[in-house]
């Protein structure tokens, strides 16, 4: 096995969540908790709705190749952005398997209420900076999905 194949950033990110009680692994799902979920921020770009986390999280969600999203409201008692991926392997792997996982990230049940309204296609992924202990962003998202509203 390479280096590359030993490390790879999600799957440490979510093992280190696990072990903290903050995630949970349920067959090819990643489910964080309410308490990971405050990592993360709300917001909008060019119109889109725009999921922030924060820069330690940056490296392990650029480490998979995310194909699409979707918001899903009022499903176990809250309101969840998922990103899915057809296959979460490393370049190199030495399985020929794809490995499809999708991460549950929750949001506050109301917050994202009016996108059903507004219906958008796109979700955009960025990192936000904290300043004055709010949560700001600035510059260009790293990543933009096509984006499916549930609920």
């Amino acid at each position: 096995m390479t280096a590359e194949q030993d490390e790879h950033p999600f799957l440490s990110w979510v093992a280190s969540l696990v072990a903290r009680g903050e995630a949970a692994m349920q067959d090819k799902d990643v489910v964080l908790t309410a308490a990971a979920g405050k990592e993360f921020a709300l917001g909008v770009h060019d119109g889109s709705p725009l999921f922030c986390c924060q820069e330690e999280h940056e490296e392990a969600l650029q480490s998979i190749k995310w194909g699409a999203a979707a918001i899903l409201f009022n499903t176990n008692g809250r309101d969840w952005v998922v990103l899915s991926a057809k296959d979460a392997r490393v370049k190199g792997a030495p399985s020929p398997t794809p490995v499809p996982v999708r991460l549950f990230l929750p949001i506050a049940a109301g917050r994202w209420d009016a996108w059903r309204e507004i219906g958008p296609t796109t979700i955009h992924l960025g990192v936000m900076e904290m300043s004055k202990g709010a949560a700001e962003f600035t510059g260009t998202p790293f990543k933009s999905l096509p984006l499916q509203i549930k609920g």
